[in-house]
């Protein structure tokens, strides 16, 4: 058996021609070149590329039947079946008809059915005053608190007003100088610093006083 020997395949490419039947094989090292070799002689160890091009998107067809659309409830539970509820009498004319039953135990009841919703009502009525009340108190409360603010940001500020000015205070009685206490009685030129000096002379010097007979009359008093 002749070996085989390596030819230039008509590609370009270097290849193997076997002796028998001139069968010839490209040894391209790239899948591309050899999917493009013009010998179509592959190497039969090779597996066959992969096509790189994608198949054709598949058209969608429009159906000439438009499908219906499904109802999941059956038609006697449509929305178009459900009636609306019939409008019933009102309070006062069940209250009306009760008074005028022959059962004594439907008139109490209605009586009493009528007590409680005076009863409600007189308590509706409260709480509705109670709450205006209320709110007109927060009010209130809210317009306090607020004055109260700009009160305290005036006073923080400097701008208060300023505060009425306090009586005057009371000037301290003038207190003469030495000499200017003069003993005012007939005859006597003693002039005295202060007024206590000038009293005790006319008690002692003047009026007779006499602390030694005053003394024991208090003794003789307390024994």
């Amino acid at each position: 058996m002749t070996a085989p020997r390596r030819v230039d395949c008509t590609c370009g490419h270097p290849s193997i021609e076997h002796a028998h039947g001139g069968l010839r094989i490209c040894l391209h090292t790239d899948a591309q070149d050899r999917a493009n070799c013009d010998c179509n002689e592959y190497d039969p160890d090779v597996p066959a590329p992969k096509p790189t091009t994608a198949p054709p998107a598949l058209k969608a067809v429009a159906s000439p039947v438009a499908p219906k659309p499904v109802n999941p409830f059956p038609q006697e539970f449509g929305p178009a079946t459900v009636a609306a509820p019939a409008a019933g009498p009102s309070a006062d004319a069940i209250l009306e008809e009760a008074a005028t039953s022959d059962s004594k135990r439907i008139v109490n009841l209605g009586e009493r059915i009528r007590h409680d919703l005076d009863v409600l009502n007189n308590r509706l009525r409260e709480d509705r005053e109670g709450a205006q009340a209320r709110r007109a108190a927060r009010a209130e409360i809210a317009e306090l608190e607020a004055a109260l603010k700009i009160a305290k940001a005036k006073l923080r500020g400097g701008s208060a007003t300023p505060a009425t000015p306090s009586a005057a205070p009371q000037q301290p009685t003038p207190i003469k100088a030495a000499g200017e206490h003069p003993c005012q009685y007939e005859g006597c030129d003693r002039v005295f610093d202060t007024a206590q000096g000038r009293a005790g002379h006319q008690r002692f010097v003047h009026e007779g006083f006499d602390p030694k007979a005053v003394a024991a009359a208090r003794s003789g008093a307390e024994s």
